[in-house]
């Protein structure tokens, strides 16, 4: 099981608007890459 801890989810485009300035770190993943992690992990 992959676990994810302190996930923060923008969901809108106001909550975007309430990120502060500066620098932001964004990680993104694909559903082949996430899929490709699961094998890979069991």
């Amino acid at each position: 099981m992959l676990q994810l801890s302190k996930l923060h989810i923008v969901a809108s485009k106001e909550e975007l608007m309430k990120v502060p300035d500066g620098k932001v770190l964004i990680n993104t993943i694909n559903a082949h890459s996430f899929n490709v992690a699961q094998v890979c992990h069991r």
